[in-house]
């Protein structure tokens, strides 16, 4: 969870609704070989980002990578989908340093409310 998401739910709720254990750090110490980043991006199928922020589209797009889920997004090649907030037009997360822009077809996608 990034710190914003902590904002509106907190990470005990997050784990009592999925029964999974709930990460908000790139250093957290309970990954034997400290890399979170990597270990859950290698378990996951996909990664769906919802709501997301357009904040955080904005780190996708750019490449950045200064805390867990845009590490662990960075660390999984494709498969990430971003759905937008409500109020939030669809765009393209264009693949990372790239801008995004709409129909761009970059590494991901992201959905506005009452799509995908």
């Amino acid at each position: 969870m990034t710190e914003a998401a902590t904002q509106f739910i907190t990470p005990v709720t997050m784990q009592a609704l999925s029964n999974r254990p709930v990460y908000g750090s790139q250093w957290d110490a309970r990954e034997a070989n400290n890399m979170p980043h990597i270990n859950l991006s290698r378990e996951a199928d996909a990664i769906l980002i919802a709501p997301c922020s357009a904040d955080f589209i904005a780190r996708l797009a750019q490449g950045r990578a200064d805390e867990l889920l845009s590490l662990l997004c960075l660390a999984r090649p494709g498969g990430q989908c971003a759905a937008a907030g409500a109020g939030h037009e669809p765009r393209d997360v264009g693949a990372p340093g790239h801008p995004a822009q709409p129909g761009a077809g970059g590494a991901g996608r992201s959905h506005g409310a009452g799509r995908g």
